[in-house]
Formats: structure tokens, C-alpha cells, sequence
């Protein structure tokens, strides 16, 4: 009997029923049309800044595919700058001095795009083969076909993040810009999903689009501080240690002679910098689903995801853990699901459509036939005026589905983040999961129990807030 109940409460300690939950709140239509808009919102933001800017240095040599939609991504990347940087980076400098006003440029967004695109096709290619087994490996590189899996799919995500620091490094006023857009809309949507995300872990309750904006517009200040103040503070003492170092550099003499003697006192920048890293990293997921659930400042949302860090690490990375394996395989069967439509759809027309001899037919030059791992193929040349403007708008319906592809991926990340802060608030303060932060005033219109007296009711709502269970 005592085994038994032992087992039972180690079953309960891993909550992985409440960790599966994230399936069903990622999937919700709520969440995934915000997901959605913000999504399309950064795609729209840096299309539209690129069209006024293209600044990405290119060689006149190389060759771009003709499609409008589709095609090879990598062949967007071949002879510009970045790939110039990422694979010879002490040569970047001679490749835009060669090639600088040889040819149009291209958008700093349009290659991240394509470049992003490229490493999450080859990261998706590579998981699929290593996990049924239905096809031999695919050398990508010299070298990295030795390294497994997860030696190569942690490649692409570190040339992933080296293209963002050759998008700063060289497009510096672009990058600050666009991160600032693209920060606030992501601020947005996560305290949206986190708090539709958190109503319906804690009550099953689901909120609307418009409650969930609502809540939004009320902790606006809230959820751009919380991962904005860290940030901040390290940015103020790494620009101290910079401006100590153009001291140093344009001081003869006595510059080294300082950094000498001031070497031991700066080094305590350097230790604040590593902590605050550290501490943002392993809290940062934690802050918004913090403001969803207690409707706190950003401050104290900072203050409570890095204490249920430091207080529970090894939880804290079990439950990373799991929900990134959950992650996945919520990420396969969705793409999976589309995949299987897309087909289904697409050979059922092709059935009714004649098929030459030689060349393409009509569907094949409007459509191309999507895969598993290349949904947004390009299709053959048209024909005609009507078949390009076909291709268009099956091309523009083909970026919407690879947007809720996007979209749900985003959902899933922030409602297991959310799943994953209650589950910390229960082990670290002992709170249940059923405990969330509502305004009083709409608590009392909804549940007249709460408020049996007028006198009760205007102090209710005088009140901003509370915690009901």
C-alpha cells in the first residue's frame, strides 16, 4: 500500500497529465489567431521595411530563382554578405567593398527569411529521417554528418543566432529598429496566449480575442519591462566596460597602466553581466505566464521567475525537458496533418486535370506538388496572365499555412510556459494551480455570491484586483 501511494505522489510530482495539457491550449482558436496576427504582423513589418531598404551587399555573379513564391532558399543566401560572413567572416569586409554597386541589393529581412527557412527545413529533414528511418542520411556539410542529430540541428541553431549578430554587426540601425517592432508584438501575443493560456489551465475557462487584448492594454507596461529591465542592466554596465576600453586604446601610457590597476573592480561588471545572462535565460519564459497568472508588475514577475529557477532548478529542467519532447512531437504531427491535406487536396484536382505528354500541366504550372519537407514548392513557368495570377494567390495561401505553422509553434511555447509557472508557483509558495489574478469589478458582475451587499460592491470595486480561487 505505501508502494503503491509512493508511486502515486512521484506520478503526481512529475505532472505530466498537466504537462500534455499544452497540446489542447496550443490548439486553442484564441491563441493560435493571436499567433497568428503576430506572425503576420513582424512578416508584414519587414517586408515593408525591406521594400524601402536593400542594403544586404549581393555578388553580380550568382543565381536567384525566378519564382515569386517558392523555390530554393538556399540559393538566396549564395553570394550575399552573409554568407560571406558565415563562412569566411574575416573576409566580409573585402566582399561588400568588391561587390558594393554591382547589383540591386537585397532585404536584410528577405535573407534572414530565407536563411531561417533553409536551417528549419534541414533541422526538420534531418529529425524526420533520424526517427523513421525511411531514407539514408543527407551529408549537408563536410564534417557535420559524423556529429549525429543533435550535433547538426544544434549547428543550424547557431547559424541561426550568428545571422542575427551579422544582421546587428552590419545592419545596425535595421536590426534595432525591426527588434523593437517585432519585441512589442511578441510582448503582446505572449501576454495574450499566457493569460488565455493560464485562465483555462487554472478554471477551464476560455477567454475571448477581445478579453484576452483587454488584459493586454491593462499590463502593457507590465509585460514590455519584464524582459526589457534585464536586458537594460546589462546593457549599462557591458557600454561601461566599452567606454572603458576606448579610454584605454586612446589613453597612451597610462590607459594600459589603468586597466591594470582597475582590472580586479571591473572584472565585477563582468560577474553582474554573467548573472543577470544567466538569471534572464533561465527566467525569461517564466515572466509573462507571471503577469498572466498574478497580475503583477514586471519587476515582481522578474523577482518570481528567477526565485522558482534558483529555488527548483532540477524541476525546473525536467519540466523543460518534457514539454521540449512534447514540443516536437506536437511540431511533426501538425506539420504532418497539413502535409497530409495539402496532398490529399492536391492529387484529388489532379485527377480532373489532363496530363501532356510533355511538360508540366496546367496544375503543375499554377501549383506545384507539395512535400513533406518543402510544403511551398515553385511551380512551373505559366502559360498565360491567368495562370501567373493563379499562382499568386496559391503561392500567398501557401505563406499563410507555413504562418499557422509558425503560429502554432508560437502557441505551444507560451501555454507551456504558462503550464510549466503554475507548476512551479505549487512546489515553490505552495499555490494551487487554480489560483489566478481577476479584476474585481468584472468578478462581480459574473458571480453575484461574491457580492451580497451594495456597500460590499463599491468597495469591490474601488478595489484593482485580487486573487480568487
Amino acid at each position: 500500500m505505501m508502494q503503491e501511494h509512493g508511486l502515486l505522489q512521484m506520478w503526481e510530482e512529475m505532472a505530466l497529465p498537466r504537462l500534455a495539457l499544452a497540446f489542447k491550449l496550443a490548439v486553442g482558436p484564441a491563441k493560435v489567431l493571436i499567433a497568428f496576427l503576430a506572425v503576420v504582423l513582424i512578416c508584414a513589418g519587414g517586408f515593408a521595411m525591406d521594400f524601402c531598404s536593400h542594403t544586404v551587399i549581393v555578388s553580380p555573379n550568382r543565381k536567384v530563382p525566378k519564382a515569386l513564391f517558392g523555390g530554393d532558399s538556399s540559393a538566396y543566401i549564395q553570394g550575399t554578405e552573409l554568407a560571406s560572413y558565415l563562412q569566411h567572416p574575416n573576409h566580409t569586409n573585402w566582399f561588400i567593398e568588391s561587390n558594393t554597386g554591382k547589383c540591386p541589393g537585397q532585404g536584410v529581412f528577405v535573407t534572414l527569411w530565407h536563411f531561417w527557412t533553409d536551417r528549419v527545413t534541414e533541422s526538420t529533414v534531418i529529425f524526420y529521417r533520424a526517427l523513421f528511418k525511411f531514407e539514408s542520411p543527407v551529408q549537408s556539410s563536410p564534417g557535420t554528418e559524423t556529429g549525429g542529430v543533435v550535433f547538426r540541428i544544434w549547428q543550424n541553431m547557431t547559424l541561426c543566432f550568428r545571422s542575427i549578430a551579422w544582421a546587428f554587426q552590419y545592419h545596425t540601425v535595421y536590426s534595432v529598429v525591426f527588434c523593437m517592432y517585432a519585441f512589442i508584438i511578441f510582448c503582446v501575443a505572449g501576454g495574450a496566449i499566457c493569460r488565455c493560456a493560464a485562465l483555462e489551465c487554472a478554471n477551464n475557462e476560455k477567454p475571448g480575442l477581445f478579453e484576452a487584448l483587454e488584459f493586454v492594454g491593462e499590463k502593457i507596461y507590465s509585460l514590455i519591462s519584464a524582459p526589457l529591465i534585464p536586458a537594460l542592466l546589462m546593457a549599462v554596465f557591458t557600454l561601461f566596460l566599452i567606454l572603458f576600453g576606448l579610454a584605454v586604446n586612446f589613453i597612451p601610457w597610462i590607459g594600459e597602466l589603468i586597466l591594470g590597476v582597475l582590472l580586479p573592480f571591473l572584472l565585477i561588471s563582468g560577474v553582474l553581466i554573467t548573472l543577470l545572462l544567466a538569471a534572464s535565460i533561465s527566467g525569461t519564459g517564466l515572466m509573462f505566464p507571471a503577469i498572466a497568472y498574478e497580475g503583477t508588475t514586471g519587476l515582481d514577475a522578474i523577482g518570481r521567475s528567477i526565485s522558482y529557477v534558483l529555488n527548483k532548478p532540477v524541476w525546473m529542467l525536467f519540466y523543460l525537458v518534457v514539454q521540449t519532447l512534447l514540443g516536437t512531437f506536437f511540431y511533426l504531427v501538425m506539420r504532418g496533418i497539413l502535409f497530409a491535406v495539402l496532398w490529399v487536396t492536391y492529387h484529388s484536382i489532379r485527377l480532373g486535370i489532363h496530363q501532356p505528354e510533355s511538360g508540366p500541366s496546367k496544375l503543375e504550372r499554377i501549383w506545384a506538388e507539395p512535400s513533406l519537407f518543402y510544403l511551398l514548392n515553385a511551380p512551373a513557368d505559366p502559360a498565360n496572365w491567368s495562370e501567373k495570377a493563379a499562382g499568386v494567390m496559391i503561392g500567398i495561401l501557401m505563406l499563410g499555412i507555413t504562418a499557422l505553422i509558425a503560429a502554432l509553434v508560437i502557441s505551444y511555447i507560451f501555454s507551456s510556459m504558462t503550464i510549466i509557472y503554475s507548476l512551479m508557483r505549487r512546489k515553490v509558495d505552495k499555490v494551487p494551480i487554480q489560483k489566478v489574478w481577476v479584476c474585481l469589478e468584472f468578478m462581480g458582475e459574473q458571480n453575484p455570491q461574491n457580492n451580497p451587499s451594495s456597500a460590499e460592491t463599491r468597495a469591490g470595486r474601488r478595489a484593482t484586483d485580487r486573487i480568487v480561487h
